[in-house]
């Protein structure tokens, strides 16, 4: 069995059923594995697998791993890092914030004074996203 992240969905759609299935064909006649049944659900799913040269525990992770790879490239997750990375920014802009709202400074900030500063002294490029023309 293998699941998602907090249990969220790992299929959004028919067609995410179908990469899945496919990557489980292609890995299983790889590893050379034989999938007696299978059942996939929204937020998880199970194999009845035997194996003959590998151990289980490495083709699950390879299953997963290459499902991972599709699923984050198609729906452009940010994986495990991104609320870290989230929170860094925030504690970065927080010091800013506070260092520029000194006593002893004749202008001070709001926060949202402050964005709006940032925003307009300093543009950000923002990242575009493009969904693929091959899809």
């Amino acid at each position: 069995m293998e699941s998602g992240i907090r249990r969220q969905e790992i299929f959004q759609d028919e067609f995410d059923y179908q990469v899945f299935l496919e990557i489980l064909r292609k890995e299983s006649e790889q590893k050379k594995c034989m999938i007696h049944a299978y059942c996939l659900m929204t937020n998880h799913f199970h194999l009845l697998a035997e194996t003959q040269t590998i151990e289980i525990g490495k083709f699950m992770k390879s299953l997963a791993g290459k499902y991972a790879m599709y699923y984050n490239h198609r729906y452009f997750y940010k994986g495990h890092g991104y609320p870290r990375i989230k929170r860094l920014r925030y504690n970065v802009m927080k010091s800013l914030f506070y260092c520029l709202n000194r006593r002893s400074q004749k202008k001070s900030y709001n926060w949202i004074g402050f964005l709006n500063m940032l925003d307009n002294s300093y543009p950000l490029v923002r990242p575009r996203i493009y969904v693929s023309v091959y899809e």
